[in-house]
């Protein structure tokens, strides 16, 4: 198992962790260690939605034709002078 050392942090904000973890029942290492698996797993479930997302849009983009020629100037004047 790899080891992080993590220097100058706030005091605060190690005030913050001992009460996160005397809430949880874990020491401030293992609930550090516990945050940072979470924040992980989060971002990575956030990503693969992210990328999902953007696969339905292409998908959905493809299904209409593209549009050239069009001066999209004249229709905005046009949909504001309505």
């Amino acid at each position: 198992m790899g080891k992080i050392v993590l220097e100058n942090i706030e005091e605060d904000t190690l005030d913050r962790l001992r009460a996160l973890a005397s809430s949880t029942g874990r020491t401030p290492e293992e609930e550090a260690k516990f945050l940072i698996a979470d924040a992980l797993s989060r971002s990575q479930e956030e990503r693969g939605r992210r990328e999902a997302l953007l696969r339905r849009m292409r998908e959905i983009s493809s299904m209409s034709p593209p549009v050239r020629g069009v001066d999209m100037t004249d229709l905005i004047r046009e949909d504001r002078d309505r």
